[in-house]
């Protein structure tokens, strides 16, 4: 029979009704795939749902057509009337199967999106109470009639239950757990820190399953419909409600998860915090004054406290486990907006867990690991000798098997490195010092000693660099592993050996003198640092010497007692000892200081002496004439020609204007009645410039350093400089530690920081640039005993493709020394150390960014003249005035910098440019001319050549003989190389002019940036990198022109 008029309306409506849970199904699994969101059980159970949703159409379509539902009972045939109860019953179990696995489907994506401990048990406890309800309507359903045929075939005698009795009871169930499960995650909500629109539009998203709750009810109110002596037609409004219940609430649970494939106003990247989020004190959040033309938009950066094993974002936390310092939404800004669903990305478990720092935190675990690294090493270079020869020997069996086992190595070896500069222990960091010597000397005698490994390495080479069935990148890698090996001096035929015990490359290798040089170069680098960072260098001053110096400042330093009571406690590792310059107006303190600053290790005098002795000897047992023409030649620069043209030109320039700009400061001095009848009056000091400069800017451009730093809080300043990056290159930064300490979840001790200070964040990559997981960032910010001094950024673990395909991803630290907040006062920062800060964290997102097949490309794994230039080029935008607005807010009002001191700031960029680059190019130049000289080693005189620099251009040294034993640089991979800076200076400064000059903060430009250069790290020819991005071959223009020198 066909199905009747009211049959018909069923399958219509109910048709349509299943088409659009197709629909939100589809496109939930799109918005998966887009986000790169991996599939779970909530998924699957919708999966199963939507079966089952199917499955009931199925019966609806077969119920009206044969079964006779929508006809009158009286009009149809016993068999049909027999057939109307099977399917009837059928649908029951069909329906008592769908309505839980939706319920418990949402209730699943709600733990993904709140999984804090409370949210988890009680949602936990409601999945079970609808399991066991299920299981027991399900059973009453196959026993509501005894013998259950006797539900359709009335001729039997059966003993059933009170059908409509047992059908509202149910539905009184469904509708109750309807209302729970939609009142759920509310309470949470309304808990973010976000303004009450962003919570009411939350909300509404997941109000919308109280359509839900409408259908259960109605539901209940039909059945009452049902005429128990006409049951085929009265059952239609049962039927239909039967249907459109489960329909809808297919649809409602999957609208939170296409919800980002939807452009909502109310989810834009700019509602991602309240306006009360941010640091206040009293009623006024930071950001909240207009600025006319300003082009920065809302702040897409999260602050959150997560479970950090699965990195889900808890929205229950109370007020007390927030952060202090969140940053602030600035609606007043404008910035291209990004459609960013922050929920997902908060939700989705990394494909990689944070690091382990628990494995490392013993020195016997620090060198059982440096052991195995070595014993690897050697065992892979064993076997790859004793199965290839130089006849059989391929880029695959032999460069590739050396690239992944370099892949797998660093992941340790650069941890243990950076324990050894960090580290709280000092037997830990010794520990950590001497297994990462151990595996650079394992390194070395690999590369100065296996000629056997070279021998096929080279047959590789020779057979294959021109290979173009080999990816650039590949190429790339072979023709510099092998350059290793030459550079160690295994190319030579009569290459020099010594004896030397400590080799660990095994028996079968000669140590040549090349590699007896490496590994005592290596040790010395090593007691170099540690002897400029493992002692507490310091000064102590009575508090009348530090006149100049703020109250609240002097406040925060330690008092001495015993023989230095009374005396104050200055930092000589940290950031105070040059804040102390600035300000101190004390002539003798400033000298003081300045002189204690340059002798912090003075035992390194020798140390450095020895190392440039040996850089030399070995250079010219290459065959070159000194150790700058051996770095340079794999730089951009290639020559050190190339290097001298380039700072012989900035130092004519500089020597010109110097004078000028000398006696502008010196006329500060000899008007300062602190400076009256001291030495030295009638000359400006390096201990001078600071303080003067300063004055200098004061007075004259209005500039008051230390109000400008009352804007710029350190932590406050750091989220909206990730805020920035965030929407320039499109990354989303997730915190997932707390500064506080004290709660049951240490991280520290989870092993997930190594210090209470240090604090990790995840990153994301924004839905334009896909989605996807980006890495790990680490930020150590303040001074400690033992800690490396100065500012910079290093890779714990380098980005690269395993050999199955699938990614290990990046992780890096900033490690600076800003003083800790102290007396209820926050770390200021002066707009000096936003520029380094901006700086270094620059080096953060060059690692971030990476994306490379092997580690030793990736990031900033660059050329060493060429890797300084993406940090440089974003020093400009802490010279620009949009982002200057972003990045500043009053610690005590949350004002932001207003516009006349902007102003007068950026006045101050091109202000006595001579005087700010003589620091920078005295030590260039040191560095120059002592790795330069042609001499023979024994009559390399270095104290000569320092005095030499030190003397350039009028600027008076007074007692600083030695200040070269504070040049980390020099035994940090720059030796010969300080040049760098200056040459990345010229390509930052160019593709700043070319690319952001017009609007710095053109995320679009951003964007391109990112993937054309900082992308592709030294994957390729960085001068190709440069012409790719620029259009042309880079020029010093814009370089010579942002020097402000005439």
């Amino acid at each position: 029979m066909a199905p009747s008029e009211r049959g018909w309306k069923m399958i219509i409506i109910v048709s349509v009704l299943v088409g659009l849970a197709t629909i939100a199904t589809v496109l939930r699994v799109v918005a998966r795939l887009k986000r790169r969101i991996n599939i779970e059980i909530d998924d699957y159970l919708c999966f199963t749902a939507l079966f089952l949703l199917y499955w009931m159409l199925v019966q609806l379509i077969l119920w009206c057509a044969i079964g006779g539902n929508g006809t009158h009972f009286s009009e149809l045939s016993p068999e049909t009337r027999i057939i109307f109860g099977k399917i009837f019953i059928a649908n029951q179990f069909t329906y008592f199967a769908l309505c839980p696995v939706i319920k418990i489907s949402i209730i699943c994506f709600y733990r993904r999106i709140f999984p804090g401990p409370t949210f988890h048990r009680i949602s936990a406890i409601i999945n079970w109470l609808i399991g066991l309800w299920a299981a027991a309507i399900f059973l009453t359903c196959a026993l509501q009639c005894r013998p259950l045929r006797g539900y359709w075939d009335k001729s039997v005698d059966a003993v059933c239950i009170d059908g409509t009795k047992y059908f509202i009871v149910n539905q009184t169930f469904n509708v109750l757990m309807d209302f729970v499960i939609l009142g759920l995650p509310l309470p949470i909500i309304w808990r973010l820190k976000r303004s009450w629109q962003d919570k009411l539009a939350l909300s509404c998203v997941f109000a919308l399953g109280g359509f839900v709750c409408f259908a259960s009810v109605y539901r209940i109110v039909v059945l009452f419909y049902i005429d128990p002596t006409d049951t085929t037609y009265t059952v239609y409004q049962a039927t239909l409600w039967t249907h459109i219940e489960p329909s809808v609430g297919m649809i409602c649970a999957c609208l939170p998860t296409i919800r980002g494939l939807i452009t909502l106003s109310s989810w834009r990247a700019g509602t991602l915090g309240s306006q009360g989020a941010g640091y206040s004190t009293g009623s006024k959040s930071v950001g909240t004054r207009r600025k006319s033309g300003s082009q920065l938009g809302n702040s897409v950066y999260i602050k959150m406290n997560e479970r950090v094993e699965r990195e889900e974002k808890d929205l229950g936390m109370d007020e007390e486990e927030t952060r202090d310092g969140k940053i602030t939404v600035r609606t007043d800004i404008k910035i291209p907006s990004i459609m960013i669903d922050h929920a997902q990305v908060s939700t989705r478990r990394p494909p990689q867990p944070p690091l382990n720092f628990a494995a490392l935190a013993e020195p016997t675990s620090v060198l059982q690991a440096s052991n195995k690294l070595c014993e690897n090493l050697q065992q892979t270079v064993d076997k790859l000798v004793s199965t290839v020869t130089p006849e059989n020997a391929t880029f695959d069996n032999v460069v590739r098997q050396l690239l992944q086992h370099e892949n797998e190595m660093q992941l340790t070896s650069n941890l243990i490195t950076m324990i050894a500069l960090v580290a709280p222990d000092t037997a830990l960091r010794n520990a950590a010092a001497e297994a990462s010597d151990k595996i650079s000397h394992c390194m070395i005698d690999c590369k100065a000693g296996r000629m056997d490994l070279f021998r096929i390495l080279d047959a590789v080479y020779q057979r294959q660099k021109d290979d173009h069935t080999l990816d650039s990148e590949s190429r790339k890698a072979l023709v510099e592993e092998r350059q290793s090996y030459v550079r160690n001096g295994l190319s030579l035929t009569d290459a020099p050996l010594v004896e030397d015990a400590s080799s660990s490359a095994g028996a079968s290798s000669g140590s040549t003198k090349f590699g007896y040089i490496a590994r005592r170069l290596q040790n010395i680098q090593s007691e170099f640092v540690k002897n400029l960072d493992e002692k507490p260098h310091c000064i102590w001053l009575a508090r009348a010497e530090l006149a100049g110096v703020q109250e609240d400042a002097l406040s925060g330093l330690e008092t001495g007692t015993g023989n230095l009571d009374g005396k104050l406690k200055v930092d000589l590792n940290g950031m105070q000892a040059r804040w102390m310059l600035t300000v101190a107006s004390s002539p003798a303190t400033r000298q003081n200081i300045y002189l204690e600053t340059r002798r912090v290790a003075i035992e390194n005098v020798s140390l450095f002496h020895e190392a440039i002795r040996l850089r030399h000897q070995s250079a010219q047992l290459l065959g070159y004439p000194n150790h700058t023409a051996f770095k340079v030649e794999v730089t951009m620069a290639k020559t050190p020609a190339a290097v001298m043209d380039l700072l012989d030109g900035v130092r004519d320039l500089v020597i010109r204007q110097l004078g000028g700009d000398l006696e502008k400061l010196l006329q500060l001095k000899k008007s300062d009645p602190a400076a009256q009848g001291q030495p030295n009056g009638d000359v400006i000091l390096w201990s001078d410039v600071s303080y003067y400069s300063r004055l200098y800017e004061e007075q004259n451009y209005s500039v008051d350093q230390a109000q400008i730093a009352e804007y710029f809080p350190l932590y406050e300043t750091v989220s909206r400089m990730l805020t920035l990056f965030g929407k320039l290159f499109g990354f989303v930064f997730i915190e997932l530690t707390k500064r506080e300490t004290n709660s049951a979840a240490n991280p520290v001790q989870q092993g997930l920081i190594w210090h209470p200070d240090v604090m990790l964040y995840s990153v994301w990559n924004d839905e334009k640039e896909g989605g996807e997981f980006a890495g790990y960032l680490y930020l150590d910010l303040h001074p400690r005993l033992g800690k490396c001094g100065g500012a910079q950024c290093r890779p714990l673990q380098l980005g690269f493709e395993r050999a199955g395909g699938q990614r290990n991803y990046p992780s890096t630290v900033l490690l600076t020394n800003f003083t800790k907040p102290a007396s209820g006062k926050p770390s200021l920062l002066q707009h000096s150390d936003v520029v380094l800060l901006f700086h270094e964290l620059g080096h953060g997102i060059h690692d971030l960014s990476g994306r490379c097949k092997y580690s030793r490309f990736h990031g900033a794994e660059t050329v060493m003249d060429f890797s300084e230039a993406p940090s440089q080029m974003l020093e400009n935008w802490c010279w620009d005035t949009s982002a200057l607005e972003h990045l500043s807010g009053h610690y005590q009002t949350g004002e932001t910098l207003p516009d006349d001191v902007i102003a007068s700031l950026l006045r101050t960029r091109v202000v006595l440019p001579a005087v700010k680059l003589m620091p920078q190019l005295r030590m260039t130049l040191f560095d120059t001319a002592v790795h330069s000289t042609t001499a023979s080693a024994e009559e390399i005189d270095v104290a000569k050549i320092y005095g030499e620099c030190d003397k350039l251009g009028g600027i008076t040294s007074v007692g600083d003989e030695y200040g070269y034993v504070t040049y980390r640089h020099l035994f940090a991979g720059s030796d010969a190389g300080m040049y760098s800076y200056l040459w990345s200076k010229v390509l930052a400064m160019d593709m700043f002019d070319t690319a952001f000059k017009k609007d710095p903060l053109d995320d679009k430009a951003g964007r391109r940036y990112r993937n054309m250069v900082i992308k592709k790290g030294g994957s390729q020819d960085e001068m190709e990198t440069l012409v790719q991005f620029l259009g042309r071959r880079p020029t010093s223009e814009a370089f010579y022109k942002s020097l402000g020198l005439n």
